[in-house]
């Protein structure tokens, strides 16, 4: 058993030490995880040139490891601000939570803008095409967009 205060540190140092494909098997294994278990901060999302976790796992089974790189920075729609515009780019999760965002209409791809962000653990409201759509944090921290003026 490691010591609490040992956890944090030794997990950084096996972060900057692993493999790329380690790293995706380690994602894979543990559910593709919003949050570090430790602390609580957000995980950005990987760099894999791909849509969603879902594509990864696609890709993955028909024995594709290597899928190019992500070239922006990215930021989950959770830690925007009213009024903040993004295209969407990546989305965090397995089959069901991709299914759901596709089935509100947020797609790879798609502009959307932030209407506002409600306090405390209210809803954030997103505007996407000519709607607009209420939807939690938990859901929100899933999609990755790419800043836009």
């Amino acid at each position: 058993k490691i010591d609490k205060p040992k956890v944090h540190e030794q997990a950084c140092e096996m972060e900057h030490s692993l493999s790329d494909d380690a790293e995706e098997s380690l994602c894979r294994f543990l559910k593709y995880p919003d949050s570090c278990p430790d602390d609580g901060k957000i995980i950005p999302p990987c760099d894999l040139k791909i849509d969603s976790c879902a594509d990864c796992i696609s890709l993955h089974n028909k024995g594709l490891e290597e899928v190019g790189k992500h070239k922006q920075n990215l930021v989950s729609i959770n830690k925007l601000k009213d009024g903040q515009n993004g295209k969407i780019s990546f989305i965090r999760g397995g089959h069901k939570v991709l299914q759901r965002l596709l089935d509100l209409g947020l797609t790879p791809g798609t502009k959307i803008r932030i209407a506002r962000v409600a306090p405390l653990n209210g809803p954030i409201v997103v505007s996407v095409r000519s709607s607009k759509l209420a939807i939690g944090k938990g859901i929100a921290s899933k999609v990755f967009v790419e800043l836009e003026n």
